[in-house]
């Protein structure tokens, strides 16, 4: 016999390198380099690693020496050589005002703890250099400072000038500015022209190395009033229904003086500048360079609502009299609606009044459940969906129509009232989503244009249009009908659902159409009368109306059956509607009629009956 005995190399640890070889190179620079650790197969562990933290540090300022103290940590960079290989290391990279040390030890980072500050080497504490560790294997030392020249330096401080004003030219503003103390400025040529001394202190010095600099420069005069219009006197109000507060703006550098009045007035006598080229003088206000002045001007009822404004004396006691400039104000102050009636319902099969001849071939309608659904076909000159309904309402009572809408695609429609003025027609008032108020293709006295006054030659609310009537003496002003159009030259999709005007609100709907027709029945077999031998379900065929015959759709109006019952129904179109029953059992009868035999006169042929 033979033995046979297998040996086995039992499994190792990977042993780590204990002894390696360390070198280094040093960039004073940048206080980068590398470390090459040998003494073993690439990338096998060292026993005992080698850790390595690059600081970089800011000279505080101002800054003195190279290097300079103290100092203050910027941030650091960790490298850990472990293994057999190169390692690369380096700390955060600062230009100027600073110093780079590079540390490593043996035993871990919490040997390489830094303080924020150092007041000087080893002032606090640090740990021991990267030269110290591996000494005699690299450059040494491993740090580097750079020279505190140009560390002191600030940039010259730079002045701001406020914007030059209608009353007061440009100003000269000295921002306040770390370690820069300011002179007194002295101003020449008529305070156009300025100059100011800025000190750098603390130690700190200018840009070029002086501690002082003057700055110079020149200042802008006040807005020219005749190139500005928002340093020329003007004039604004704020008007509620029954009252106006007027407001009068003074941006010049000199005194102004405005008058107003109300119709009916007389002029109150001189004012305190002396009396204006007309002799007369009404209400007169003075307002002082750079200010405001407010009046409020209450009117009764039975007022026109018109106050009329003027300039009256101008710069320097310069008399001169601009033309006298209106403003309207609506003094029918009747309340809101407290409560809005039913003005009834506009359908397809009644319209309630309204028409809709307005439209254009490009605008269509159709009513649809809730609303009335507009539409144009493009945003051409024959695009246009229009309609009215005729009303008698007073325009001061008019209140603030409204227009129910929901858009589904481009322009929306705008609200309309036929203005009748002295019994005669006028025009339309419009009030278009595209602008926020109402405006007239006829001129009003006192009202302005609109912001396309090719076409909009009055514009403003329906307050001010019964102001502005007012002030010529007229007051009958009736709304004979109300509508809505959507065009011309506008495409647009959508459906009103309302339009409130004068406390009434205005709807519209659709309503199913009713279908009439005779039930369907059954036609028995007759023999004495009617040649068939089967009966047959009768339907009386109409537009919008089907049938099915125990679920089969029927089209014809005789349905030949064999005798049994079946089922009926009938069913209405889209927007037509059936009263009454709409289903039916119907019960087919088999025929009655007997077959007998009748003799013929000759023995070759029979019949039977």
């Amino acid at each position: 016999s033979h033995w046979i005995v297998c040996f086995t190399t039992p499994p190792t640890t990977p042993r780590c390198i204990d002894d390696p070889t360390f070198s280094y190179t040093f960039v004073a620079d940048t206080a980068s380099g590398v470390i090459t650790v040998s003494g073993g197969d690439a990338g096998t562990s060292l026993c005992i690693p080698l850790y390595v933290r690059a600081a970089a540090w800011n000279y505080d300022r101002p800054a003195s020496g190279n290097p300079s103290w103290p100092q203050t940590l910027s941030g650091y960079n960790d490298t850990t050589v472990g293994t057999i290989g190169s390692f690369n290391y380096g700390p955060p990279q600062i230009a100027t005002c600073r110093q780079y040390d590079v540390y490593a030890s043996f035993g871990g980072y919490d040997e390489l703890a830094l303080p924020t500050n150092l007041l000087g080497s080893h002032n606090p504490s640090e740990p021991a250099f990267l030269h110290e560790t591996l000494a005699g294997h690299g450059p040494n030392p491993t740090y580097s400072s750079t020279t505190s020249a140009g560390c002191n330096d600030i940039p010259i401080p730079v002045v701001t000038l406020t914007n030059a004003v209608c009353n007061n030219g440009q100003t000269l503003v000295l921002p306040i500015v770390s370690h820069v103390t300011w002179g007194t400025p002295v101003y020449t040529d008529g305070g156009t022209k300025y100059s100011v001394l800025a000190t750098a202190t603390d130690g700190f010095n200018f840009v070029g190395g002086s501690t002082t600099t003057s700055i110079t420069g020149t200042l802008a005069g006040p807005l020219v009033i005749s190139t500005h219009p928002e340093c020329q006197p003007s004039v604004t109000y704020d008007k509620i229904c029954g009252s106006v507060t007027i407001t009068f703006h003074n941006p010049t550098p000199w005194g102004y003086a405005f008058e107003y009045r109300q119709p009916g007035d007389s002029p109150s006598g001189v004012n305190s500048y002396g009396t204006a080229p007309d002799g007369q003088t009404w209400t007169v206000v003075n307002v002082a360079s750079g200010s405001t002045e407010s009046r409020t001007i209450i009117f009764d009822e039975d007022d026109a609502g018109l106050v009329q404004w003027r300039l009256v004396l101008g710069a320097e006691s310069d008399y001169f009299v601009t033309e006298w400039q209106n403003i309207v104000v609506s003094t029918n102050c009747a309340p809101a609606c407290t409560a809005v009636t039913d003005g009834g319902v506009s359908t397809n099969l009644d319209a309630n009044g309204w028409t809709f001849g307005e439209s254009k071939v490009k605008g269509h309608r159709e009513y649809v459940d809730g609303g009335l659904r507009i539409w144009t076909d493009d945003s051409s000159s024959d695009a246009k969906s229009a309609g009215y309904v005729s009303v008698d309402v007073p325009l001061t009572l008019i209140g603030e129509p409204t227009l129910d809408y929901s858009n589904n695609a481009g322009a929306e429609p705008g609200i309309n009232l036929v203005l009748y003025v002295n019994g005669v027609f006028k025009g339309t008032l419009v009030k278009e989503p595209l602008f926020p108020q109402w405006w007239m293709n006829k001129a009003v006295p006192g009202m302005p244009a609109g912001p396309n006054p090719g076409y909009q030659l009055s514009y403003g609310s329906l307050d001010e249009f019964v102001a502005a009537y007012a002030a010529e003496g007229v007051t009958d002003l009736q709304i004979k009908a109300i509508g809505f159009s959507l065009g011309s030259g506008a495409y647009g999709d959508g459906v009103i659902t309302a339009i409130t005007a004068g406390c009434v609100k205005y709807t519209f709907d659709h309503e199913p159409v009713v279908i009439e027709f005779i039930a369907p029945g059954a036609i028995d077999p007759d023999c004495l009368t009617e040649p068939v031998t089967s009966a047959y379900i009768n339907l009386d065929l109409k537009p919008n109306l089907s049938y099915t015959i125990d679920g089969v759709v029927s089209t014809e109006a005789v349905n030949p059956l064999p005798a049994g019952t079946y089922t009926v129904k009938a069913f209405a179109a889209a927007g037509y509607t059936i009263v009454g029953p709409s289903e039916w059992p119907i019960t087919v009868k088999s025929s009655d009629c007997q077959l007998v035999d009748h003799a013929l006169l000759t023995a070759t042929a029979s019949m039977k009956n």
